[in-house]
């Protein structure tokens, strides 16, 4: 007589899922804050939609109340869905690919498929950001009005320099996304400063996984190191694996 087990079959859920490696502290506190430093300049925009320019001494779009209205919109909305993307910088899911999509559930995702768009976005937003600069400060010769009064200037420099900030925050979490998922050695989430590790000869065919690199002529030379507790300078050289004792001789059954 045999048993089968009655149970359902479980089914993965993506609740409590974390990244493979921890995410600094910093990384996580700027992926939650770029909603809300882009949430001023969405709100600023939705009344250009119905014709009120904010100030500007410029002619309303041409395109109407809904157009102008679906313009607007349809921009924040985008913002808004780029900071959300930006948080898959510090997420499991910009990591593996969730378990809902079809046929690529629970996949790895590679690294540069991440890399790439973060890096390209993170120099348009670096671009966006010197631009607000050398305008707002009026920067060999650029300007940013006209305005009706200094007022709406300043309101619209604000709301504008707030999103613009992104062009430092952005390639900050892609740096950390880059050192966490591509560096052999990451830096501690714990937010204390990193201490540089000590060094002590290993042999590379006992311990592989474990490597730093060594100063000038050692690393040079392909030396391979332990790391150790304290933080003393990697001083030590070992161009050989140590000879492997010999094996213990019994007695031979024939």
């Amino acid at each position: 007589m045999t048993h089968t087990d009655a149970r359902p079959p479980t089914k993965r859920t993506s609740a409590g899922r974390t990244t493979k490696r921890p995410v600094p502290p910093w990384a996580m506190r700027i992926a939650r804050l770029l909603p809300l430093l882009a949430l001023p300049v969405c709100l600023w925009r939705l009344p250009i939609g119905f014709g009120y320019m904010m100030g500007m001494d410029v002619e309303p779009l041409p395109v109407g109340i809904l157009g102008g209205l679906a313009y607007v919109g349809a921009l924040s909305v985008l913002t808004e869905l780029a900071a959300f993307a930006c948080r898959g910088l510090v997420s499991w899911w910009g990591e593996v690919v969730p378990d809902w999509v079809p046929r690529l559930g629970g996949k790895c995702i590679p690294p540069v498929v991440a890399l790439v768009p973060a890096t390209i976005a993170g120099l348009f937003l670096l671009f966006l950001f010197a631009d607000w600069v050398v305008c707002t400060f009026h920067i060999a010769g650029f300007g940013d009005g006209p305005w009706d009064n200094q007022g709406w200037r300043i309101l619209a420099a604000t709301v504008s320099g707030l999103f613009c900030s992104w062009g430092l925050l952005v390639p900050a979490l892609t740096y950390a996304y880059w050192r966490r998922r591509c560096r052999q050695w990451a830096a501690p989430a714990s937010g204390m400063a990193a201490r540089t590790p000590p060094c002590t000869p290993l042999c590379p065919a006992t311990r592989p996984h474990m490597r730093c690199r060594a100063p000038g002529a050692a690393r040079r030379a392909g030396v391979v190191f332990r790391l150790q507790a304290d933080s003393a300078p990697c001083t030590s050289v070992q161009t050989a694996c140590p000879p492997l004792p010999p094996a213990p001789r019994g007695p031979v059954r024939r």
